[in-house]
């Protein structure tokens, strides 16, 4: 009954965020459904174990997340309450559902999510004096790469985090591109706004393949694409050259379809995703876990608490 609560005040938060855009009802309405929903899933937790210290918590920092979040979105300019709205819904989905596979892992995501939270004050009042920003784009290039040449640690297949020691606290492992994606934005940005020209292009895509050429060394693949897609899109806006678009696309397939015979881990993940039952007891054996969770939940799921995702290997991940 919980988890078609859930379902129910998901399908009402949608409706409300459209109806709210529309000014036909208050921006608060959506905020009240987020809250109705992190009620319901923390009773939908509590019956299926009971009471914890770790439930209270995660049920307590996500409450405060949310009221937080409110307050900014009303006294906080410049950002459409409904977006504040939409951000708390995804990091109340996100916790619930950490914490129903990993308790201690939903505590720190959560309090992660408050750093970035604690960040916003600082970065509104730089995007409001941010009139000087395109000058320095190449100290935002040379920041980018700084960080994307840090990593040293590999998981997965690519060498894309980065491990640190600091006094006290043990070992921090991050991924640095988290931050460049930022950084290479700003850079072609402000890059083509300075230097808006065929060579000034070319210029700019000749940086932007040493930034890709260094993330296809460290093997992550998912990252480089995912700089292409910037690179594409900030490119597109300045050139709207359709024809542009297309070579770049056409480019980044021949490229993907190449890392297939170049790369062992890409040509394993090519095969698992063909030929996943076909390969059921190694490569494909998270996907056909998968695949079987979503059989046995069938449409509505078996319920928050119900499931068994820790019999899927590195379900705490991205995937």
């Amino acid at each position: 009954m919980m988890n078609v609560g859930l379902v129910i005040f998901s399908l009402l938060f949608l409706a409300g965020n459209y109806l709210a855009y529309k000014e036909k009802i208050s921006w608060f309405v959506p905020f009240l459904f987020v809250f109705l929903s992190e009620g319901t899933a923390g009773l939908a937790l509590y019956f299926w174990q009971g009471g914890s210290r770790q439930l209270l918590t995660v049920c307590g920092l996500v409450f405060l997340f949310s009221l937080l979040s409110l307050f900014l979105a009303r006294f906080l300019p410049g950002l459409h309450a409904l977006v504040w709205a939409e951000i708390v819904f995804l990091v109340q989905t996100g916790s619930f559902m950490l914490y129903r596979i990993d308790p201690e892992l939903a505590i720190k995501h959560i309090i992660i999510c408050f750093f970035g939270l604690a960040l916003i004050l600082p970065i509104h009042w730089l995007v409001r004096n941010f009139q000087t920003a395109p000058r320095y784009y190449f100290l935002y290039y040379i920041a980018a790469v700084g960080l994307l040449l840090l990593n040293n640690v590999t998981m997965y297949g690519a060498t894309n985090w980065t491990q640190i020691e600091i006094s006290g606290l043990g070992k921090l492992i991050y991924q640095p591109s988290e931050i460049v994606k930022i950084l290479y934005s700003l850079f072609l940005a402000s890059f083509l706004l300075q230097k808006f020209s065929w060579r000034g292009f070319l210029a700019a895509s000749l940086l932007s393949a040493a930034i890709v050429g260094i993330l296809v060394w460290q093997r992550d693949l998912g990252g480089a694409f995912i700089f292409f897609i910037i690179y594409a899109a900030i490119t597109y806006m300045y050139s709207h050259n359709k024809l542009l678009l297309l070579g770049q696309w056409l480019l980044a397939a021949a490229a993907a379809a190449a890392s297939i015979f170049f790369f062992a881990h890409v040509r394993v993940r090519m095969i698992s995703w063909l030929y996943p039952l076909k390969y059921a007891q190694n490569e494909s054996y998270q996907i056909v876990r998968s695949l079987q969770a979503l059989m046995n939940g069938r449409w509505w799921g078996t319920g928050l608490g119900y499931g068994n995702p820790e019999r899927i290997p590195v379900v705490t991940s991205d995937f």
